[in-house]
């Protein structure tokens, strides 16, 4: 898509838009006035169908715990990590990247962070700490011209 007068246009650069939420993640091409979205993927929680819990109830609260609630954290996680580096591997031998914005919500953001290359991370110029995966391309380009 063409990029607005009003925001960046990246010319001369060509940029790469990371923009992750808990469990998803995109990535935007930027260059010469266009954007486009190159990849992406959502990891879908995992069902289980039995209830091997802890579960205690106290008035309007429910307290849980349990092996299950901690593997499934972990497996999600494994999932993101494994999907973000293969469709992030396939960008990097398709482009050469002249500089780097990273969106990811503040509890995630260090982490993903160390999940790029050592040649990208050196590309960073800005990390926004924030959860912008359900925001438009345009509204994440013109939050960057802001900050």
């Amino acid at each position: 898509m063409k990029i607005p007068s009003q925001l960046p246009q990246f010319t001369k650069e060509t940029v790469l838009l990371i923009v992750t939420g808990l469990q998803e993640a995109e990535f935007f091409l930027a260059g010469e006035g266009k954007l486009d979205r190159v990849g992406g993927f959502r990891v879908e929680k995992p069902q289980y169908s039995d209830r091997e819990d802890f579960s205690r109830g106290g008035g309007a609260l429910v307290f849980e715990s349990g092996a299950k609630f901690e593997a499934r954290k972990r497996l999600i996680w494994q999932d993101f990590r494994r999907q973000f580096k293969e469709q992030l591997a396939n960008l990097v031998r398709a482009h050469d990247f002249t500089a780097v914005y990273l969106l990811a919500p503040a509890p995630i953001s260090a982490t993903v962070k160390a999940l790029l290359p050592a040649a990208l991370q050196k590309k960073i110029k800005r990390t926004v700490r924030g959860n912008f995966f359900k925001e438009h391309p345009l509204k994440i380009l013109a939050r960057l011209s802001v900050q």
